[in-house]
């Protein structure tokens, strides 16, 4: 019974600890490699999937003086540096309406949760 009680304790103890990185809980939940395939007509990066689905962001792009409107500034891509190999997570939904690219080289997509993992490893996380 005591060593019940003492494990019982031990594993609270080591549990309420540790403390929640708000950056690990992110709601991203989709691994992807991030590919540049600007060689390509139209095509810059894109996101491979681990089951090899092949997804084209959508990056919306602003023309005009600041203030920038709230949508672009709240876009999971707005500011974020794509490279070559990058293995990131990713969240995405289709577009509403029809958006074509000329880029044919998968489905074009919104993303709604983008983290870096690579980065993220490297500053210790």
């Amino acid at each position: 019974m005591k060593n019940i009680l003492f494990i019982l304790v031990l594993s609270l103890t080591m549990y309420s600890c540790q403390e929640d990185d708000p950056d690990l809980l992110d709601s991203c939940s989709i691994f992807a490699t991030v590919i540049d395939k600007s060689e390509l007509d139209g095509c810059g990066y894109i996101l491979k999937l681990n089951d090899g689905e092949i997804l084209i962001p959508i990056i919306r792009y602003y023309c005009g003086t600041p203030p920038l409107p709230v949508e672009i500034t709240e876009d999971p891509l707005y500011n974020f540096q794509f490279y070559d190999g990058q293995l990131v997570k990713i969240d995405y939904e289709f577009p509403e309406e029809s958006y074509y690219s000329t880029c044919m080289a998968g489905k074009s997509v919104i993303i709604t949760c983008i983290t870096d993992i690579i980065n993220r490893d490297r500053q210790g996380f």
